[in-house]
């Protein structure tokens, strides 16, 4: 079954695909743009005839496969496996650590125990396949850690070290030399103990022991812990306060390093002695010229099963394909492009199958490949490698070659380095120095040095502005963002009563908007030199830690108490401005949160106030598109009205014609009616001499006394007739009064005109007067007879004056009808004065109007009016 041993790079295959996928489309496009520029349309068909798309394809589809077998190749495909023996190589090494209450004295910071361990750690960690144990040991001793490769279950065994991990008190070194052997196996060729003490053996049996174990071939090498100068053994008592181990008399039991004890042990075992150090570098020196010199012998051995690697497979057809793509041209006619293409593919084909694989990957495929040549392997590497640039030559460079392991020559070339400004190596060296040293004095002097590098390390660190005008700017634009904030509240407060203007709105949005900017900067600002001052800092306080190292060592060095002091002073300035920056940083982070909002509630009662401004510029358009329509309505109402008056008037115009022509039609009737009566009157005038002239005085016709009767009855209906028809005359006259002269004139001029006229031609037509007659005969008959209207002569005179002005008034003023002169019919002067004597008897009777039936007898006697 294959598998993979790294899956990760089968999950970015299909991405790899998609993105050269892509890279092949912007190629493809670049290719067709880049063609363009050199010719035109018109001639790149001619140029492009051998050009094959179809073998660029090829080209693109043959890499997109090697980069698949590639990333194939990259998973390690795996398949079968064999079984190896593995063999740890090493040697095994016991730390004797002294956990005593004297431990506890800090005339190394910050004690003897807890930097003894803190060392004990770096060793460990430069150790590789190496095994290790610990022996604690104080009045007695115990194995805290068997030998053992696990270097994480050895560094938990060392943190539970303290001094109350062995009840007994005081330091037998001979019980820990004991228990340290006891832990090494009896066929070990060398067996290395590293003893971690201050030296005073109580017991006195150490050196004893030492030669005993000497025999057998182990191996001490002693590291003192502490100083000569000694310290007080600090103890914490119940309640919980520090006090000092007293002895018997009652004097406080000072501890000193006992080198001398320490000194004997390593020589009597081939060992050697170092001080620990204030820096633990004495565990160093045990490393490199003690143990580092001691061979390595086999530890453990143990069958292994390996999965067999199959990555040459897929990596092999890669190459292979990546070697073709250059060999496939993009011509239709050839398929080689020459001998330089040709040169090129076998150079990148040699050059890819010389490229080298991680060593695990070798060593698994020993048996079944055989390694490219050396000087092939060699030429690549020298290919591949930058060589340095040489350091100019001095006389300290001359000195640090001929002696490596000189402190005091890493000393002067870190000094030399020191004055160059080249401070990162120059606290290298002075390390280094630091290091190689066992002198109390020089060391204080290489500490000294350190913290002046370490200073001037972090004095040319500052970048940009000095903290003292960063703080400055950031101050001032703190102060500059008040008066737009303060005006940009004012103007929220103040919005419900007094709503500002849109342009006020504007300029403090615009004013608040450029602070939010100037504030931004003003924060990135203020955040990289927090951050380059956090550097510095830390720099500095490396700086103080040298000096009081240096002070330490040698409190007499003036020196470096000198600069401790300006150092710490310039730390205290740097921190205060820190603070400050810090302050202002979190102010202006405020303000910037305060100006945000400021600006998001005045962007949102500017677009109130547009709101309610475009509210009542609709409202406005929409009032005065209601009054348009208003005035439109009220206009079209007034033409309505304009229409309907028009309509009465014409209405009024045309009953008022109606009116005319009726009175005109009443007038005519009331004309023809008078006209007939006079000539009635007339008539019964001519006929009443000639009746009396036939009869004879006293005679009385016997049918003229029987009619009289009727005679007289017929009368009344005609006086009665007569005031019914002067009735009218005036009422129709009240009627014409409203009227306009010309209009009346027109009526009365045409009212007795139609009685004249007619009276002309129904002289002539029988028919029609035939017809009248009968019908007055027919009405006067329907009536019943009433008794005749006597007349006195004064009425008689006044309706005669009345006809005669009527007749006067219609005469002057003339009419036309239909373009024709009407003859308006005036009565005569004799008519008027028959009628006047014949009114003038008391007892004459107006004529009769007519009676009986249309063939009655005496319908020669009447006229036809």
């Amino acid at each position: 079954m294959i598998e993979f041993a790294n899956k990760l790079w089968l999950y970015l295959l299909p991405v790899a695909v998609v993105l050269l996928l892509f890279l092949f489309q912007i190629d493809g496009r670049g290719r067709k743009a880049s063609i363009r520029r050199f010719a035109s349309d018109r001639l790149l068909q001619g140029l492009l005839q051998s050009y094959s798309p179809l073998r660029r394809r090829l080209k693109n589809g043959v890499i997109l496969l090697g980069v698949v077998f590639l990333f194939l190749a990259l998973a390690r495909p795996q398949w079968g496996y064999t079984w190896t023996e593995s063999h740890s190589r090493g040697i095994d090494i016991i730390f004797a650590l002294d956990t005593s209450r004297s431990m506890l004295a800090q005339d190394i910071k910050p004690n003897r125990l807890i930097r003894a361990k803190l060392a004990i750690e770096d060793f460990v960690n430069q150790l590789e396949g190496d095994r290790i144990g610990l022996v604690a040991f104080s009045g007695s001793a115990f194995l805290q850690c068997p030998l053992t490769l696990d270097y994480d279950a050895f560094f938990q065994s060392l943190d539970a070290v303290d001094t109350n991990v062995i009840s007994d008190g005081g330091t037998d070194l001979s019980a820990a030399i004991k228990e340290s052997e006891s832990a090494f196996s009896a066929d070990n060729n060398f067996k290395i103990v590293v003893l971690i003490t201050d030296g005073e053996d109580l017991e006195g049996s150490g050196i004893a022991q030492a030669r005993k174990s000497s025999a057998n071939g182990l191996t001490i090498y002693s590291v003192g812990v502490g100083t000569a100068e000694g310290a007080p053994i600090p103890i914490r008592n119940r309640n919980g306060s520090i006090s000092y181990v007293r002895d018997d008399n009652g004097d406080v039991v000072q501890s000193h390093l006992e080198p001398e004890t320490l000194e004997e042990i390593a020589q009597v075992t081939n060992g050697f002695y170092v001080p620990l150090g204030t820096t633990g570098y004495g565990l160093e020196q045990v490393l490199e010229a003690g143990v580092g010199s001691i061979p390595e012998e086999e530890i453990s051995s143990q069958l292994q099963r390996t999965a067999i690697e199959r990555f040459q497979w897929p990596l092999g057809v890669s190459i292979f394909f990546f070697a073709l793509e250059p060999l496939i041209g993009t011509r239709r006619r050839r398929l080689f492009r020459g001998k330089s293409t040709s040169a090129v593919s076998a150079l990148t084909l040699v050059t890819l199958l010389g490229l080298g694989l991680p060593k695990d990957h070798l060593t698994a495929q020993e048996s079944e490949a055989p390694l490219p040549d050396a000087p092939v392997e060699t030429a690549i590497v020298e290919e591949e490698e930058e060589v340095p640039e040489p350091e100019p030559e001095t006389a300290f460079t001359r000195a640090l070659a001929a002696e490596p392991l000189n402190p005091v020559a890493h000393f002067n070339r870190g000094t030399e380095l020191y004055e160059e400004e080249d401070y990162t190596r120059a606290a290298k060296f002075f390390t280094e120095s630091l290091r190689l040293s066992r002198d109390f004095a020089f060391q204080a002097d290489v500490f000294y040095n350190l913290g002046n590098t370490h200073y001037r390390q972090g004095l040319v660190s500052f970048t940009g502005e000095s903290p003292g005008q960063v703080t400055e700017t950031a101050t001032t634009v703190s102060g500059q963002n008040q008066p737009p904030m303060k005006a940009g509240q004012q103007i929220l407060n103040t919005a419900a009563y007094q709503p500002p203007e849109q342009q006020q709105l504007q300029q403090a949005i615009s004013a608040l908007e450029q602070r939010k900017t100037a504030t931004g900067e003003s924060i990135q600002t203020l955040a990289a030199a927090l951050e380059n001052e956090s550097s510095v800092q830390k720099l500095w306080q490396r700086s103080v830690n040298d000096f009081e190292s240096a002070l330490e060592l040698l409190p007499s060095h003036d020196d470096a108490e000198h600069n401790l002091a300006f150092v710490k002073q310039q730390m205290a300035g740097l921190a205060s401005q820190i603070a400050t920056q810090e302050n202002l940083k979190k102010d202006q982070e405020k303000q910037s949160q305060e100006i945000e909002r400021l600006i998001e509630e005045l962007k949102k009662l500017l677009e109130e106030q547009q709101d309610q401004q475009d509210q009542q510029n609709q409202d406005q358009q929409n009032q005065d598109q209601q009054q348009n329509q208003d005035q439109q309505q009220n206009q079209e109402q007034q033409q309505d009205q304009d229409q309907s008056q028009q309509d009465q008037e014409e209405n009024q115009e045309q009953n008022s014609d109606e009116d005319q022509q009726s009175g005109q039609q009443e007038q005519q009737q009331q004309g023809g009616q008078q006209n007939e009566q006079n000539q009635g009157q007339q008539d019964q005038e001519q006929q009443e001499p000639s009746s009396s002239e036939d009869q004879q005085p006293g005679e009385q016709n016997p049918q003229e006394s029987d009619n009289s009767p009727e005679s007289n009855d017929s009368s009344e209906p005609e006086s009665e007739s007569e005031e019914q028809s002067q009735d009218d005359s005036e009422q129709t006259g009240d009627d014409q009064e409203g009227e306009s002269p010309e209009e009346a004139g027109a009526e009365e001029e045409s009212a007795p005109s139609e009685p004249a006229g007619q009276d002309e031609e129904g002289q002539d037509e029988d028919t029609q007067g035939a017809g009248s007659e009968s019908q007055s005969s027919e009405e006067a008959g329907s009536e019943e007879e009433e008794a005749p209207m006597n007349l006195s002569e004064e009425q008689a005179e006044e309706i005669a004056e009345e006809l005669a002005a009527t007749a006067a008034e219609e005469g002057v003023e003339g009419a036309t009808e239909g373009g024709e002169e009407v003859v308006i019919g005036v009565m005569s002067s004799e008519d008027a004065a028959r009628l006047l004597d014949s009114l003038k008897g008391s007892e004459r009777k107006l004529p009769f109007a007519g009676s009986g039936s249309e063939g009655s007898s005496d319908r020669n006697n009447r006229k036809n009016w």
